[in-house]
């Protein structure tokens, strides 16, 4: 079959020394093509849509894509290898990189957190390198992120980056990013957001990757954006440490002040996290708190300075008279270490004290690199807590020294995460190695957790890992306990793969058991379910009641069997199935072993079987008091389930034993309204067997010779009359029923300022309006109309170009809703009396006029792809 996303199909021409590999993907502007040069390198070929190439905003931001990534280059960023056309079209020749994007790698589940941390240090220094280049990327998101098998996350798609100096080029109130993704203040007006926005973005994608799914979740976009602007995001799952859920939390506060000042602090707060250290957490707002007290201490320290050299002075302003043997103020003493205090004498003393910042951390920057060379990160840390805590000598600058200590003790640190990133990461490796080996065996059942949690353990010593070493502080990276969560959640999966199998034997047994019921073999429909797992009976109400029914059916067959050995011999007077009364010696049947029958006058044998009965005769026969559930099922099993309903809804109440009436309750409704919704059909049907509609069983009812009662006959259903009335005006609309409703769907309504109209109020005596919903899809870029006009009183207000929408519910407004330019599909409905947007409850509303007429309206064109209508009986 032809490939559509071939070039040389498509009718294009490639730039030379280029061949077509395959298609990548494509998006509603570009399509991208898997191409490689004459050597074997391979490139991804980003070719611009012919029907969005003569767009001079498209072409503007492609053109800048093109500038940034040949400006900027970063590991974590796609890297550029030039423009080109292709068939007049702009194109980009970008690095292909060989792996998944991270929402591919997201459907398998969330990522262990430290991976997760660790993407998120590599995309907030991508970004941090972009914002120093005066630009926002505008979408980030799983789906832009590559994985690379040797750089990690790679961030691609610059296509919505706008630069600083062009903030014209994105018009206000354009649709541009994704909204689970998307930063409160994007989502109100995505042309005036700044570097916060990535922020934001970034932090909502490292949620996504720790929890498995986006932030924020609903049905359409208005209820995510409503969710983004209003509510909190979802919670993430226990196992993420406190430390990196405050870090996330911070990079997706809704107010920009409180959010990281750029991705640069984001990822330094990572860092600290996969160290096992406190993040800072640091924020705009904080950091001008943080220079306002800055400023404050600096007066403070100024004053501390300037204050021995200023006594003096002011001293012998007041008459007073310093030391000038020292030079110390009179009543001010000496600082110890100072150069005015006395020598302790000669001799071998004490090393002299470190004249320089840099001979003072000399001994701990060794200690430091030779345990981090040695793999003793424990060591290592544990040298940066004792330099944090090391005084500072008095021979020293003070703020030279603490600012030296800092640098080293932040450059340390970083070199000691980066290493322990190194072997926490080669262990996770070979860890997400074994978890996809053992899949096989999980899926089957057979997983066994301790031979495997040793089988990876070995893996890590042969590789020389020294997970031991972990964690190096709370929260730090764990391998040890990586390994007993993936093992845990290996041995969950693997009960719960048993718990499926187990079950997915549960219809077959069934359909086994109901074929030996009707061929009369009570013993072997019982033992049907003794093939099945123990544990079955108790996750399956099927098999539970249905092991209950043959159960029972079993006891009362050999009951019976014991009953007419008794008689055998005997007169008998008996009640057949529906009520025929017959009399007869009883006798063995030579021709079923252990069978019994009734010798009729010496002219017949009627066979005794438990189904032959009339359901409650033979059970007051046998058990002497009525049994409500067992004659119904008895009654069932000759067909008669009319009467083995009204007999099971006399049963008592038993939820949840082998005896509850009410899985057979709901199986015989469903059957019986299938028997009474389509006479027609049972007419044309094989298993017919007379020519007014009805069935084989029902005809096999009402034969005297079969001793069945006939079936209660089906009444005038008035759905059907509305149903037949309603096709009959309108051919082209779609009627169904759905449980007591009666639906009818038009399609492709178009509405405009002159209102839509329907009138139905005389089809509808004895009906009323139940339910309703209106779907629509506006493409992206396009105006929403000012004003929709539902029944009169559901208005949907644009709220123009700087408000929010608003849907007006009678009397009651509710801000925030509204129709929204995108490509995702909208659907306004009404059940069970409460309205909602896009699955998203928002309030209460009742029709004014439950028969109609029915209107619609729109200021500016809107088709609706569904207009449905749903009726009740009044």
């Amino acid at each position: 079959m032809s490939d559509p996303g071939d070039p040389a199909q498509a009718g294009l021409e490639l730039p030379r020394g280029l061949r077509h590999v395959r298609r990548l993907g494509a998006s509603p502007t570009s399509t991208v093509y898997l191409v490689e040069d004459g050597e074997g390198r391979r490139y991804a070929l980003k070719v611009l849509r012919a029907s969005v190439a003569r767009h001079p905003k498209l072409r503007e931001r492609w053109a800048r894509e093109a500038r940034l990534l040949g400006e900027i280059e970063h590991a974590s960023l796609v890297r550029s290898f030039g423009q080109c056309e292709v068939d007049g079209r702009p194109a980009l020749l970008l690095e292909y990189v060989p792996g998944p994007t991270l929402r591919a790698a997201l459907e398998a589940g969330p990522l262990p957190w430290e991976q997760a941390a660790r993407y998120g240090m590599q995309l907030a220094r991508a970004l941090a390198r972009l914002h120093r280049h005066g630009a926002v990327h505008r979408d980030v998101k799983p789906h832009n992120v590559l994985l690379h098998p040797e750089r990690g996350a790679v961030l691609a798609d610059l296509g919505l980056v706008r630069l600083e100096e062009d903030p014209a080029l994105t018009r206000h109130g354009a649709a541009l990013g994704t909204p689970a993704y998307m930063s409160p203040e994007q989502a109100r007006d995505p042309s005036g957001v700044d570097e916060q926005a990535d922020v934001y973005s970034l932090g909502a994608t490292l949620h996504h990757a720790l929890s498995g799914a986006p932030p924020f979740l609903g049905r359409g976009v208005g209820e995510v954006l409503h969710r983004v602007l209003h509510e909190e995001p979802e919670p993430l799952p226990p196992t993420v440490p406190e430390g990196l859920r405050r870090v996330v939390a911070t990079a997706m506060a809704k107010d920009p002040d409180r959010r990281y000042p750029g991705p640069a602090e984001l990822g330094r707060d990572l860092g600290r996290v996969l160290l096992g250290r406190r993040p800072k957490l640091a924020t705009r707002a904080g950091r001008r708190r943080r220079r306002r007290w800055g400023a404050a201490a600096a007066v403070v320290v100024l004053a501390a300075v300037l204050v021995p050299f200023l006594l003096p002075r002011l001293g012998d302003g007041r008459g007073g008279r310093g030391d000038a043997g020292d030079g110390v103020p009179a009543g001010v003493a000496a600082p110890t270490g100072s150069a005015v205090t006395p020598s302790a004498g000669g001799g071998a003393g004490p090393p002299p004290p470190p004249q320089s910042p840099t001979d003072w951390l000399a001994p701990h920057v060794h200690a430091f690199d030779r345990a981090l060379a040695e793999g003793r990160f424990l060591d290592a840390r544990a040298r940066l807590e004792a330099v944090a805590r090391l005084g500072i000598p008095d021979t020293l600058d003070r703020g030279a020294a603490s600012a030296a200590r800092a640098s080293w003790l932040e450059e340390a640190g970083e070199a000691l995460a980066a290493a322990a990133e190194r072997e926490a990461a080669r262990a996770q490796e070979l860890l997400e190695q074994a978890v996809a080996d053992a899949e096989d065996d999980v899926l089957a059942g057979r997983f066994d957790g301790e031979a495997w949690s040793r089988g990876v353990r070995d893996s890590w010593r042969r590789a020389g890992l020294r997970v031991d070493a972990f964690p190096l502080g709370p929260g730090g990276a764990d391998p040890a306990g990586r390994l007993r969560v993936a093992r845990v959640a290996l041995e969950n999966r693997t009960a719960a793969a048993r718990r499926r199998l187990a079950l997915a034997a549960v219809p077959p047994a069934a359909a086994r058991s109901e074929a030996l019921l009707a061929a009369g073999d009570f013993a072997a429909a019982a033992r049907v379910w003794d093939d099945l797992e123990p544990s079955v009976f108790e996750d399956s109400p099927e098999a539970r009641v249905g092991r209950g029914r043959d159960a029972a059916l079993l006891a009362l067959a050999r009951d019976l069997a014991a009953r007419l050995e008794e008689e055998l011999g005997r007169p008998l007077a008996v009640e057949l199935a529906g009520g025929t009364p017959v009399g007869g010696v009883v006798e063995r049947d030579p021709e079923r072993p252990g069978a019994f029958v009734l010798d009729y006058r010496g002219q017949s044998r009627v066979p005794l079987d438990p189904s032959a009965w009339e359901p409650g005769f033979l059970v007051a026969w046998l058990r002497d008091a009525p049994d409500p559930w067992l004659e119904a099922q008895l009654l069932a099993l000759q067909g008669r389930l009319g009467e083995a309903l009204e007999r099971m809804r006399e049963a008592p109440e038993a939820v949840g034993t082998e005896r509850d009436p009410m899985p057979w309750i709901r199986a015989w409704e469903r059957a019986w309204l299938e028997r009474n919704r389509a006479p027609a059909a049972a007419e044309a049907s094989p298993e017919t067997g007379r020519g007014d509609g009805t069935t084989r069983a029902a005809a096999a009812e009402g034969q005297g010779g079969a001793g069945r009662a006939p079936t209660p006959p089906t009444r005038p259903d008035p759905r059907r009359e509305l149903l037949t009335g309603l096709a009959e005006r309108f051919p082209d609309a779609t009627l169904t029923l759905r449980g007591d409703l009666v639906e009818l769907t038009f399609a492709g309504v178009a509405l405009g300022p002159e209102p839509w109209r329907l009138d139905l109020r005389d089809l509808l005596r004895g009906w009323e309006l139940a339910s309703w919903e209106l779907a629509w899809r506006l493409p992206p870029g396009a105006t929403p109309p000012r004003r929709v006009t539902w029944l009169d009183d559901v208005v949907l207000l644009s709220g123009g170009r700087r408000g929010l929408p608003v849907l007006r519910l009678g009397d009651a407004e509710h801000p925030g809703f509204g129709v929204l330019a995108d490509l995702s599909r909208q659907r306004l409905t009404w059940e069970d009396g409460e309205v909602a947007l896009d699955g998203l409850p928002i309030g209460p509303w009742r029709p004014a006029a439950p028969r109609g007429p029915f209107t619609a309206a729109a200021t500016e064109p809107l088709v609706l792809e569904t207009l449905r209508l749903g009726f009740r009986r009044r």
